[in-house]
């Protein structure tokens, strides 16, 4: 029945995605619960799976069953699952080892394992996979759809995981506790028996958001996987073809058309948990394993936990000092395609929207300033801060991970860039009288120990100055603006400082003597008012300094003379508004200027 010719085995391997999707089209609809987009996002995942012969489970065949078993073929894997329903499991076998078994030329024993059981049973479900002496690499949710049993699921899949595992959800956005009455109602109604009212008890979460805040708050380092079923279950055939079945479906609360988004979720594990080298997720300043938690919601809604200190008050994001293997790739080409708003990733653009505003800490500089002086800045961007110093000084110095913004610097602008980590340059010691650390250090794993690294570069007598977003942010810690809160707090961010914490990490570093912290309010009155009626942050971060309204804001009609009197009245506002802020210890930043004794 299924033995249709698709092509050879190397076309089939060269075209897989299309091969499965072939496949997946043939099977009836009882069988074919998942649309196609979540078939084809679910396979790309499993690329992301890095063991040579990765051990694949899911909780509920269909045609996911198709998914995992043609990634295992082609990875050398194996793929266990668990369903009570053995007829799925037959018929599964029956189409597997016509429509993929044959042209690729396998035995499909080889390679999957059907379970007609209780995949939380001790001796027949997950946890026989430590009895036969694999550790598995991927699980897909997809039995009960009641958080209670996908809870037991996970648990008994943690016990078996790999070091490193995937975690995949079908229904990520179900809400039901502890019975599913959507399809209990469903049986009912084909009985011609009226509905079970559902108690306010059953009612949990989404899914996604308790497994999320599960995993985030268990292990070291959690992803949140940016899968394609979110791109393109949009324009998916399968919702179409089926819509009758749908809309019945969604008319009995099993299928809900405005959440289909999170139908499919999936995160990036790794087991180790918030250790040190003692076990425990400790502080870097004061060694406290002591925290409250401020947050754990993160901008892009990644997976984070954001905690302080109850000894020394340093807040950081849980487990920071794990990430530092990660950091020299992340910034090498992701955090400027993440994380700078409204900005194109190219090199030029990126330096036209940041020029403008190195004036002001030109400013704060010169107090310390002479012409002979050398300039060494770490985390230079593209050069926007040494363009704009380099005619002051005698000579700049630009130290940057990204390998565009570095080569941008030194090609087009003509100033020198080292593109590698200051620990692996041959730039003189004790050579340069200023050091600049700006929206930096809040990116090290460890702050101290990063200053520590970078003092030798000045000579005795030079300055160190640092510039950092403050956690006593006004809308973070004067005003209430959810909306904002989740966007300030980000993964690259892996500490927040006061100026007291702020002080603390550089009394740390013997040698360095303060000489002024002070915070200092950069956004603008009018992106305040854009958080707190809009709750959204503006196009760029160009347009949250700006004190005025935008050009196009204004009718065409009004004159000049008009703008001007309007744009006085704004800036004279903005200006006492920031002072007021600053005045009661708010702003968005932080900058301090030390000396090397």
């Amino acid at each position: 029945m299924y033995d249709f010719y698709f092509g050879n085995k190397e076309q089939i391997k060269k075209n897989p995605e299309e091969f499965l999707i072939f496949c997946k089209r043939m099977l009836p609809r009882w069988i074919n619960g998942i649309p196609d987009s979540e078939c084809i996002a679910i396979f790309r995942t499993l690329n992301l799976v890095k063991s040579s012969k990765p051990i694949l489970l899911e909780t509920g065949c269909g045609a996911s069953t198709l998914a995992l078993f043609l990634y295992a073929v082609l990875n050398k894997g194996k793929v266990f699952s668990w369903d009570t329903n053995g007829s799925k499991g037959s018929f599964l076998r029956s189409v597997i080892s016509e429509a993929i078994c044959r042209p690729l030329e396998i035995n499909l024993y080889e390679y999957w394992n059907f379970i007609g059981f209780d995949s939380t049973s001790e001796h027949a479900g997950i946890p026989l996979i430590k009895e036969l002496n694999y550790k598995a690499d991927f699980c897909f949710f997809d039995s009960w759809h009641t958080l209670e049993h996908l809870m037991k699921e996970l648990k008994c899949f943690e016990n078996v995981a790999n070091e490193e595992f995937i975690v995949a959800l079908d229904d990520a956005y179900y809400t039901k506790r502890s019975n599913n009455y959507a399809y209990l109602n469903m049986i009912r109604k084909k009985l011609d028996l009226r509905p079970v009212k559902e108690p306010k008890s059953n009612f949990c979460d989404p899914f996604y958001s308790v497994v999320q805040k599960y995993l985030n708050k268990k292990y070291q380092r959690v992803e949140k996987i940016d899968d394609s079923y979110k791109k393109e279950y949009g324009d998916d055939l399968f919702f179409r073809y089926f819509e009758a079945d749908k809309l019945a479906m969604e008319s009995l609360g099993m299928e809900k058309k405005r959440s289909l988004e999170h139908r499919y979720d999936c995160w990036k594990v790794n087991s180790v948990k918030h250790l040190d080298m003692n076990g425990v997720d400790v502080c870097v300043l004061c060694g406290s394993g002591d925290v409250h938690t401020i947050t754990d919601k993160m901008r892009h809604e990644k997976i984070g936990t954001v905690v302080r200190c109850v000894k020394c008050d340093l807040a950081r994001l849980m487990g920071a000092q794990k990430y530092e293997e990660k950091l020299d790739g992340f910034y090498e080409e992701q955090y400027a395609l993440h994380y700078f708003l409204g900005v194109k990733s190219d090199a030029s653009t990126l330096h036209k929207t940041f020029l403008p505003v190195q004036k002001d800490r030109v400013k704060k500089l010169a107090p310390y300033l002479h012409k002979t002086d050398k300039v060494l800045e770490v985390g230079s961007g593209t050069g926007y801060f040494l363009e704009t110093i380099r005619n002051k000084v005698t000579e700049v110095q630009g130290i940057e991970l990204n390998k565009n913004h570095a080569a941008y610097a030194s090609e087009v602008l003509g100033i020198p860039t080292i593109n590698k980590a200051h620990g692996n340059s041959d730039l003189p010691l004790a050579y340069y009288d200023h050091l600049c650390l700006f929206q930096v250090l809040e990116h090290a794993t460890n702050p101290i120990k990063l200053i520590r690294e970078l003092k030798p570069f000045l000579k005795t007598g030079g300055h160190l100055h640092i510039e950092v977003p403050n956690l006593l942010d006004p809308m973070v810690s004067f005003y209430d603006v959810e909306a904002y809160r989740n966007f300030f707090y980000q993964i690259p961010h892996l500490y927040y400082f006061t100026p007291e914490t702020l002080a603390k990490i550089c009394s740390k570093v013997t040698g360095l003597k303060p000489i002024k912290i002070f915070g200092f309010q950069q956004t603008s009155l009018i992106n305040h008012l854009n958080w707190a009626f809009w709750g959204k942050p503006q196009k760029s971060r160009w347009d949250c300094i700006q004190p005025v309204l935008p050009e196009d804001f204004l009718g065409s009609d009004i004159s000049e003379e008009t703008k001007t009197t309007l744009n006085e009245i704004l800036l004279d506002v903005d200006q006492r508004y920031k002072e007021f802020l600053e005045s009661n210890n708010f702003s968005d930043n932080l900058f301090a200027t030390f000396v090397v004794e």
